[in-house]
């Protein structure tokens, strides 16, 4: 199917979140570093990111230790690198787009990061779904992103949409090779993993990659705003909210549906 470059932005245009998730803002933290011996002049200490700070020292009170107290970015701190994943938890349609009856719905989602050559993408298909329905997921949810294995994202950029669709129930695995094989898709993909070679952040590349698949989707779907039934926008970042963790389990709702997702350590 050949999609044009023009009508292609009119439907990523069209297809606007209901819902934007923003991370905390960035703020530094307090971090203590013990000295071995007692020091009486100023001390000079170089974070990993390279920056130095010159600090003095004082000893606490009927403590042999002394510390100093650092106001250190987040992302000046060490990192461990852990399992992550995205699991969107529940989802109740409470608008399914249709006056009478029920409708076919289809969950795609998509989260870039700065580590890997393309998004994550997933896409599920619900049939007969009547309003006030909760899909059936899994017990646990559906895992919607995991982190690339022995690598550490310092972001995580994702897309959630919910959307009713004219046409009876298609292959979800052909539709997504449909997007990968979208020729502009391809390019944004070999971009990213030259990026990733050179250890350069690829998020400016996932990211416009998980935008393009989003109209795709709705250009083979044939479902525009009228379809849609919720559409989440939010970012995380590690040195901020810890890639969401912080926040539990999150709930958005709109007219047309409630949903609830969550960042967590992977087993």
């Amino acid at each position: 199917m050949k999609i044009s470059s023009k009508k292609l932005r009119m439907s990523v245009t069209v297809l606007k979140p209901d819902v934007v998730f923003r991370p905390a803002p960035k703020v530094a933290r307090s971090a203590a570093v013990k000295l071995a011996k007692p020091v009486n002049v100023p001390v000079s200490v170089k974070t990993k990111m390279g920056r130095v700070l010159e600090l003095g020292a004082q000893r606490g009170k009927g403590s042999s230790e002394q510390t100093l107290d650092l106001n250190i970015l987040p992302s000046e701190l060490a990192v461990v690198v852990k399992s992550i994943r995205m699991i969107l938890k529940s989802v109740k349609v409470k608008d399914n787009k249709k006056l009478i009856g029920k409708a076919q719905v289809y969950i795609f989602t998509a989260v870039a990061d700065d580590v890997s050559s393309e998004p994550f993408i997933t896409l599920n298909t619900f049939g007969d779904v009547a309003n006030g329905d909760d899909l059936l997921l899994a017990p646990s949810g559906l895992v919607i992103y995991r982190n690339p294995k022995d690598k550490s994202p310092s972001c995580l950029d994702y897309r959630i949409m919910v959307m009713a669709s004219k046409q009876e129930i298609r292959d979800t695995g052909a539709i997504i090779e449909e997007i990968k094989s979208n020729k502009q898709y391809q390019s944004l993909r070999d971009k990213a993993s030259l990026a990733v070679a050179a250890s350069n952040p690829a998020a400016a590349l996932a990211v416009p990659a998980a935008d393009l698949a989003l109209g795709l989707i709705g250009k083979i779907l044939k479902a525009d705003k009228d379809h849609q039934i919720i559409y989440i926008v939010g970012s995380f970042e590690r040195a901020f909210d810890q890639l969401g963790e912080r926040y539990g389990l999150i709930e958005n709702e709109t007219r047309g549906a409630k949903i609830s997702y969550q960042v967590e350590e992977a087993d």
